[in-house]
């Protein structure tokens, strides 16, 4: 299971607190962010922190944070990047 922690940022010269940061242990492999640039009804970016370039999946776009992070938990999982 990975750690959620909240990672406020200046997003467009504002100061946001949507923003979130994904650890396994030390070490982040992960941001989930609420975007403007995003698909309607799906305002949260998440992405994992690779160089595999043999990953499918590594980053997409959901309706609420708490999805955002179970998204990107699954997709870690799924992908065995530890």
């Amino acid at each position: 299971m990975l750690t959620v922690v909240r990672a406020p940022k200046f997003i467009d010269n504002k100061y946001s607190e949507d923003s979130f940061a994904l650890f396994e242990g030390e070490r982040c492999v992960g941001h989930v962010l609420r975007t403007g640039h995003a698909p309607h009804g799906k305002p949260w970016f998440w992405t994992i922190f690779t160089r595999d370039a043999s990953v499918t999946i590594d980053r997409g776009y959901s309706e609420t944070p708490e999805q955002a992070v179970t998204d990107l938990e699954a997709n870690w999982n799924a992908q065995a990047f530890a």
